[in-house]
Order: structure tokens, then sequence, then C-alpha cells
């Protein structure tokens, strides 16, 4: 998001729920940081009230550094949360053309 002077930036995190569209948490920073990600996360959880559950919570991210920051794949271990990343460069969206027959 560009901010209010040229060249100066903020970095949005956002958890949405998947299945129901909801935003579970978000914040605004002005650096990116693993530390902001897993503080958000943690703020997350516990807002929403979540306990450990019989199945797997997964948090799917980009492959952004935060992401993959040590002190954020320590915080999702100890929630009990499964990490999902995009593979690099590519895209679900892009849909394969079927061979057509010569």
């Amino acid at each position: 998001m560009p901010g209010p002077v040229r060249g100066i930036y903020f970095y949005l995190y956002l958890i949405l729920d998947i299945f129901s569209r909801d935003i579970v948490g978000w914040e605004v920073w002005i650096e990116e940081s693993a530390e902001h990600a897993s503080q958000l996360i943690r703020w997350a959880v516990m807002a929403q009230n979540i306990t450990r559950q019989e199945e797997p919570l997964v948090l799917h991210s980009d492959n952004g550094s935060p992401m993959k920051g040590e002190s954020m794949l320590e915080m999702l271990y100890q929630l009990g949360i499964t990490s999902s990343r995009s593979r690099p460069r590519v895209s679900r969206f892009i849909k394969r053309m079927p061979q057509l027959p010569e």
C-alpha cells in the first residue's frame, strides 16, 4: 500500500477464513517481518477462541520471507497450526490447454 510520502509503503497482514470469507484478523505495519505476522496470528487465535482440534488448522500463505521466518514457524508449531505455501512462480488459476488432435 502506498504511504503518505513517495517511497514510503505500508504492509497489510490479513487472515481470511477461506470457507466463510470472514476476515479473522488484520493489521497494517510500516515494515514487513515474521514477528509482525506471528503476532497477528497469535492475536487472531485468541480473538477467535481457537483451541487445538482433532483436525489440524492450516494457514496457507505466499512465499514471502515473513511467512517462512523462524519465529513465525515456531509460533505455528506451538499453536498446532500446519503451514502451507504457494509454489514459487506457479499460479493455480492458469489452466493448461488440452492438446488438440492433429
